[in-house]
């Protein structure tokens, strides 16, 4: 039975509306159900929170039974109390992991106080919600966020949490929800349960969890946010996660810091130094890599000789394998060896678990390479292919390079090139 299927069971008073800090009390199960094969309880009062609005239900105990899941019942609202054993109607023991209802209250205030701080200084609504398990995010109606307007929110959400202003919920009537000034409009149709922070400084219809005053939050802190088309995603964390946030990038800075032996206030100008130093180093070394498979190429397009192909062709003939190398380098040794005029490329690199092969031609060898390849490699298992020009592929097993490559020099200079 689903949490769909099931209307006209009595419902639970959602005590949490009213006490979002008790998080151990006496729980009546009123009536036993299941969701999705697993067995439900509902309470006739409950401190649980339902997943809802963006933020993750609770869990705890409920007896001897773990309290896995939240759910709010569609057709009736009955709040259903996911458990992993079964529990017959009674009273019991019930309570709530204090620490992630309380987290989840620091994260969902804090969103409501970001929400209406991008509103005052960019004007962009908030679209989307999402409070995770290490950090949550918002979506803004804005397609950009600059880092001042970004540092300016924070300041403001942060100057309201040393403040320490209140945090208070209370209904409203729905025609009387206009005149309350909320940041976005409810379409319920039942009272409105308003969340008013720092005295209208955000009223925002909500039916989650929040913390009593703005100093619980202990620090708000933006860590990131990027453009998703017409929208800018943000991400933020609050109370406690803020602190290790910060405490871990605390110690990577320091330990980096010490490392290269400057004051922590450098790091970040030194880092992008050695960065664009080490970036600098790779285009010379790729730069010198490619001059020495150069002199390679030319060493190898010397030392063959020309020799009559299939199709009455006449040209260089180059095979070779190697161990160690790049299947980038193999690559580029084949084209530049191309690159001399009137040669075949049949290059084979062997690694530790298999083999890989490149093929190349030069303009004036009108011997497709591409077919060349598939044929010298379907009697291992290979796989390629490629254009008339070039074409790459692998073998299984490494030992298969020599016998491909064999098979290869063999259709290209005389046999059935396919």
């Amino acid at each position: 039975m689903s949490a769909r299927e099931t209307a006209g069971r009595p419902h639970s008073a959602r005590a949490y509306y009213g006490d979002s800090y008790t998080s151990q009390f006496e729980a009546e199960v009123v009536d036993v159900t299941q969701v999705d094969g697993r067995p439900a309880a509902i309470l006739a009062r409950t401190y649980f929170f339902p997943t809802s609005g963006g933020q993750p239900h609770d869990v705890g105990t409920l007896g001897e039974a773990a309290v896995a899941e939240v759910v709010e019942r569609d057709v009736d609202g009955a709040i259903l109390h996911v458990l992993d054993r079964p529990l017959a109607s009674g009273r019991y023991p019930a309570a709530i992991d204090w620490a992630r209802r309380f987290d989840h209250m620091q994260q969902h205030t804090a969103q409501h106080l970001l929400s209406q701080a991008f509103v005052e200084h960019l004007g962009a609504a908030t679209v989307g919600f999402h409070l995770g398990a290490e950090t949550s995010t918002i979506d803004l109606a804005a397609s950009a966020v600059a880092p001042d307007q970004a540092a300016a929110v924070e300041d403001r959400v942060n100057d309201l949490v040393e403040a320490n202003a209140p945090v208070v919920c209370f209904e409203v009537a729905p025609e009387a929800a206009v005149s309350v000034g909320l940041r976005k409009p409810s379409d319920r149709t039942g009272p409105i349960r308003v969340v008013d922070i720092a005295g209208g400084f955000d009223r925002s219809a909500c039916g989650g969890t929040h913390v009593a005053r703005t100093g619980e939050l202990g620090l708000v802190k933006i860590r990131r946010w990027e453009r998703r088309g017409p929208e800018t995603r943000v991400e933020f964390v609050a109370g406690r996660r803020a602190r290790l946030d910060y405490r871990w990038k605390n110690e990577a800075v320091v330990r980096l810091a010490n490392a290269l032996s400057i004051k922590d206030v450098e790091l970040a100008d030194t880092v992008l130094r050695l960065v664009e130093e080490g970036r600098e180093r790779q285009r010379e070394l790729h730069a010198l890599r490619n001059r020495l498979l150069d002199h390679e190429a030319d060493a190898l397009w010397r030392a063959a000789e020309l020799q009559p192909l299939a199709g009455g062709l006449t040209a260089r003939l180059v095979v070779a394998s190697f161990d160690g190398r790049t299947f980038e380098e193999l690559r580029y040794l084949a084209g530049k060896v191309a690159e001399r005029g009137a040669a075949v490329a049949l290059l084979g690199l062997r690694t530790s678990d298999r083999g890989q092969i490149a093929f190349a031609r030069s303009a004036d060898v009108a011997l497709d390479v591409g077919r060349l390849l598939r044929a010298a490699l379907a009697p291992a298992g290979g796989r390629g292919g490629g254009r008339p020009e070039s074409a790459q592929g692998g073998v299984p097993d490494p030992a298969a390079v020599e016998p491909a490559l064999a098979a290869a020099r063999s259709i290209a200079a005389g046999g059935d090139s396919g």
